[in-house]
């Protein structure tokens, strides 16, 4: 009996020292205060099924963070939880995906009808970003301009640093994603100096961004994707297209920037390639060339086998939702959509996109199909805004006032708190208070309920005209 337990507890050792691929990604389309993205959360969602059902990651190592969630303390829990669990177990693997807002070296600002450019370490915009004024501050002893609810290019590089990994790939697809102060940090923060190295070798790492430090990095509503996850995305699925089901394909960096860089190149925004609006950046630690010829994630074909294609077998699949506009696509291609809301389709594992044109709102699936039956999926394309007012006025009259509220130019009255359910997507919405009026585009999606508080005060103008008052929203 005892060697028994011997052997099971050395087997369990080998399974703990098992180096594993491990990744986080973030994506943000809804925020509290910073404007809101249309599609860099469903980017998030996408990678994560990419990697997890198509390539080599397992799905209870792939964490994601999205819209509300995607505060700034709980993608900095989420770090720490990775460092320490990569301290008791390194990691073969570890990749970082970010999609939303970014901020690059230099920040601009107007003062004394003056604009002025100051050296920043803003980066990543966490859901929950402050903008006030009082919100910027100088690092103490530099000229430099901070704000502490953003990540800034010191943290994350020292968080990436305490990661104990073989290989390190950070994936930006933001504006300024190629921050060259981000980068400078990085080389600096995985300097074998300043690593406990304990006689390994240091990480390899790999970043790759949308755009360079100067160029902002669009989403685009005709590709329903931020630009560098259209083209990764696409890049996969050619891949796959290529592959039958039981291949399993290594992709390099070097394969992967060549083809990314050939999409920007070719793929038509407006009568003009992508590469015209921003470029791919690649660099690596030591360099990018020095790494290129690694693994970057591994890729299942998907192309029919031939007994597939001899059985002629088909599966189908029921898209239920209740909305008729919608678009489908299946791996990458748009589908026809007839009344029925059924599809065939070859039996396999295929990615699903379900989009609406009208309000830009994207959401993706992955569905196992078997031959000759019917599968059904279930959408819910609904979600919750809910917009909430608080005042600070010395004047009773006014406070029982409320919001003029519109959407889409539709108005819905005056209220002082108000909820209503609208399309997942993009809306305008407007709110008038005496003279004021705020007019923000949201981002509604089913499962992320969007809370709109809208703190209004009644200053007086000036000493003289007292009965003109300002309303600050």
């Amino acid at each position: 009996m005892r060697s028994i337990a011997f052997i099971c507890l050395f087997f369990a050792s080998i399974v703990c020292l098992a180096q594993t691929d491990r990744a986080l990604i973030v994506g943000i389309s809804q925020y509290t205060e910073v404007n809101s993205l249309k599609y860099a959360d469903a980017d998030a969602n996408q990678y994560a099924q990419y990697l997890t059902q198509f390539s080599n990651y397992k799905k209870e190592n792939v964490n994601i963070l999205t819209n509300l969630e995607a505060t700034k303390k709980n993608i900095e829990n989420k770090f720490q939880k990775i460092i320490e669990e990569s301290n008791r177990n390194p990691f073969r693997n570890f990749l970082f995906v970010y999609a939303g807002h970014g901020i690059g070296s230099k920040l601009s600002f107007e003062a004394h009808s003056q604009i002025f450019n100051k050296d920043t370490n803003i980066f990543l915009v966490p859901s929950d970003a402050k903008l006030s004024a009082n919100s910027f501050t100088n690092v103490s002893d530099s000229s430099l301009i901070t704000n502490s609810t953003f990540i800034t290019t010191d943290w994350l590089a020292q968080s990436l640093a305490k990661i104990k990994a073989d290989k390190i790939t950070i994936v930006l697809d933001s504006c300024y994603s190629g921050n060259q102060q981000f980068f400078q940090k990085l080389e600096y923060s995985f300097n074998p100096s300043n690593l406990r190295l304990n006689g390994k070798q240091p990480p390899k790492v790999i970043y790759i961004a949308s755009s360079r430090d100067d160029q902002e990095a669009a989403e685009y509503d005709e590709l329903g994707h931020g630009a560098l996850s259209y083209a990764f995305f696409e890049f996969f699925n050619i891949k796959r297209r290529e592959a039958d089901f039981d291949t399993i394909l290594d992709v390099s960096y070097l394969d992967f920037s060549k083809n990314i860089s050939k999409l920007f190149s070719e793929v038509q925004i407006s009568g003009k390639s992508l590469d015209n609006f921003h470029q791919p950046l690649y660099l690596g630690l030591p360099v990018f060339d020095a790494v290129a010829s690694e693994t970057f994630f591994q890729i299942k074909g998907g192309a029919p086998n031939q007994s597939t294609i001899t059985s002629g077998a088909k599966a189908k699949l029921l898209i239920s939702s209740g909305y008729s506009g919608y678009k489908l696509f299946v791996n990458g291609a748009e589908r026809k959509i007839d009344s029925s809301n059924l599809i065939e389709i070859p039996p396999g594992r295929h990615l699903f996109e379900y989009y609406i044109p009208e309000t830009g709102y994207r959401f993706s699936f992955v569905r196992d199909l078997v031959g000759y039956q019917v599968a059904t999926e279930k959408i819910n394309y609904l979600g919750q805004l809910i917009i909430n007012t608080k005042f600070n006025s010395e004047n009773p009259t006014l406070l029982k006032a409320g919001l003029e509220i519109s959407i889409n130019g539709k108005p819905y009255g005056t209220h002082r708190d108000f909820n209503i359910e609208l399309i997942a997507g993009t809306h305008v919405i407007e709110v008038k208070y005496l003279d004021a009026v705020s007019k923000k585009n949201v981002e509604i999606r089913p499962d992320s309920p969007l809370r709109i508080s809208y703190n209004l005060e009644n200053k007086k103008e000036s000493s003289v005209k007292k009965s003109v008052r300002q309303v600050v929203f």
